[in-house]
């Protein structure tokens, strides 16, 4: 009798674990996905900013470049999804990405007037000179900082969103909480460490 109860207790805890494991591992595999995501965002805002201060600072009506949208289209649904952006916070990445957006449509029609598939019409106010004044004021308002000028309202907010998501995410999870506190500091301590160690070793 009591061997089949010890019998039946194995089994149910090594299907606990199992159930665990794979839990554990869905999880990683999320949080892998997840982290994939904020990197690629925040580097996408980044470079959006840069180019709006590029586009500023450079002076040329119609560069070859637009501003890059793809990696939040891909997180939005995901970080959305995950809960994680709500509030004030997407209604900021909704609006930089809608500037970004108004940028790349203002860069289409500026190289369209310059090519002269859009003909200049001023009874109608639609010149190359009124679009780029309109591209240049859009910019502004997204710019990051750089060539002296600091960064924009805009582009700050979205920045300090980015942080806020990013840091409510990785405070969900007592494991990357306990990784960012101990294992985190540990490791840099190991890795300064090392070289003055074999440097030690080559001495003695």
């Amino acid at each position: 009798m009591t061997e089949t109860i010890l019998q039946l207790l194995t089994a149910i805890f090594l299907i606990w674990v199992g159930f665990a494991l794979r839990g554990w591992a869905e999880s990683r595999k999320e949080d892998r996905s997840i982290r994939s995501h904020f990197d690629a965002l925040g580097m996408e805002i980044r470079r959006c900013g840069q180019l709006a201060a590029t586009y500023l600072d450079d002076q040329i009506d119609s560069p070859l470049y637009r501003l890059p949208c793809d990696a939040y289209r891909r997180a939005l649904p995901v970080l959305f999804g995950a809960g994680l952006v709500t509030g004030d916070r997407a209604d900021t990445l909704q609006k930089f990405y809608l500037q970004a957006e108004q940028v790349n449509r203002g860069l289409d029609n500026v190289e369209n007037f310059l090519h002269g598939k859009i003909p200049d019409n001023v009874d109608q106010r639609i010149t190359s000179r009124d679009e780029i004044g309109r591209l240049q004021l859009k910019a502004g308002e997204m710019r990051a900082q750089g060539h002296g000028e600091a960064a924009s309202e805009l582009y700050r907010q979205v920045v300090s969103a980015f942080e806020a998501i990013f840091y409510a995410w990785n405070n969900r999870s007592w494991w990357r909480r306990f990784r960012r506190k101990w294992i985190r500091p540990m490791r840099e301590r190991l890795r300064k460490s090392w070289p003055m160690r074999r440097k030690t070793d080559r001495n003695t």
